[in-house]
């Protein structure tokens, strides 16, 4: 075990177990593996178009594109890009495939991916950096081995970055849809009809045990919604997505209430895994040193803008309303950014409150729908204070 991973971690070899530890192989020519999986990530013309169409591979296609079909599909199952099922887990245009063994591969499909927001979903927010596009699989087979009467709804031109999902509810007559859509640092659910609470748990704990696997190295994540008062499906920015405990009762006032308060009343009883929270953290000098060089490159109008801004907000923070708040004015253009910010977060000790990242970042965003000259300057602040706020 030590010697794999000693040349693993060197690319000489790839062995499974380190992945699936239910896995008999270990690959001794990586190289020579990954071109042979182009056959499938690249398949050639006259391949069943329901490849990259669908994401969906037969035991007939896999032989004719690899001539071990079983080992490279077991190998795609184990490291997670690849879901194996049956014909009664798959819907294809309205309709149940036959009864056979079929892999489900997302990443295949060729349709472009859609990124846009979708405010009346749950959002799964993580704080990684890498790209998970396996999310798709992980999810899929925690979602449909907890709900056993569950498959996929594979349609036309669905984007690469989203699976559709059906279930029967405990009734076994009634039938509720929802996709998933991946974002990088951010899973959105999404139900495209009224949101049920029965589904809306299993969501909660397939996502509870997708993130509980070992190989996650303790990251950080939190479930959050935009709230209704804040809807707008052309919204950039998220300064007004909070986790949903933190969030007090609303009344529903239309449809997109209900979704949130559906999502809330699930999340009071089944929320993150303990230990596991993604919390906002407070701001460190290093992150105050590198907004300020940020901050230098802003136009004289802005930068006088950004210390109004900060200004105003550590006065409407003070219960003594004559204690005279007054950060610096008269440092030089390359000075004054970094001691504008510090003269901002010693002021805030008087109203009791600590510096935070995202309250800075949504003081940026809100100057930045005034100073379009600057607007992605600014955003590119905020994303450093807040980077599990922006898509």
């Amino acid at each position: 075990n030590d010697f794999c991973k000693l040349f693993m971690s060197s690319g000489s070899l790839f062995d499974i177990s380190q992945i699936d530890k239910e896995s008999p192989y270990i690959i001794v020519k990586p190289m020579g593996f990954m071109r042979e999986l182009d056959k499938i990530f690249y398949p050639r013309v006259g391949i069943d178009s329901r490849v990259t169409e669908y994401g969906l591979v037969t035991l007939e296609t896999a032989g004719i594109l690899f001539e071990d079909y079983q080992f490279f599909m077991d190998v795609l199952v184990s490291v997670d890009l690849a879901l194996m099922l049956r014909g009664n887990q798959i819907c294809l245009e309205g309709k149940m495939l036959e009864d056979d063994v079929y892999y489900y591969i997302p990443d295949v499909r060729t349709q472009y991916p859609e990124l846009h927001c979708d405010p009346t979903s749950l959002h799964l927010l993580l704080n990684v950096d890498c790209p998970l596009s396996h999310l798709q699989v992980l999810f899929a087979r925690a979602f449909m081995s907890r709900k056993k009467c569950s498959y996929l709804v594979l349609e036309h031109s669905t984007p690469v970055n989203i699976t559709r999902f059906g279930t029967k509810l405990s009734d076994g007559a009634t039938d509720v849809t929802f996709q998933m859509r991946y974002l990088g640092d951010t899973v959105e659910f999404h139900f495209p009809d009224e949101a049920n609470e029965e589904v809306c748990t299993d969501i909660i704990e397939a996502c509870n045990e997708v993130m509980a696997k070992d190989d996650w190295m303790n990251s950080k994540y939190a479930f959050a919604v935009m709230p209704p008062d804040s809807i707008n499906p052309n919204i950039r920015n998220r300064c007004n997505r909070h986790v949903l405990l933190s969030l007090k009762d609303c009344d529903s006032r239309d449809d997109s209430s209900n979704h949130f308060v559906i999502w809330k009343k699930v999340l009071k009883e089944f929320k993150e895994l303990e230990g596991r929270e993604l919390k906002e953290e407070l701001m460190s000098i290093s992150d105050v040193c590198h907004i300020a060089e940020k901050l230098e490159k802003l136009s004289p109008a802005c930068l006088e803008n950004v210390a109004k801004k900060l200004q105003n907000d550590v006065y409407e923070k003070l219960t003594n309303k004559e204690h005279d708040v007054c950060l610096c004015k008269d440092e030089s253009r390359d000075k004054r950014p970094l001691h504008l910010l510090l003269d901002w977060e010693g002021e805030l000790k008087n109203t009791k409150e600590q510096p935070s990242g995202k309250e800075l970042a949504k003081l940026f965003m809100e100057l930045a729908k005034e100073m379009k000259n600057d607007y992605e300057k600014l955003e590119s602040a905020a994303r450093r204070l807040d980077p599990s706020g922006y898509y």
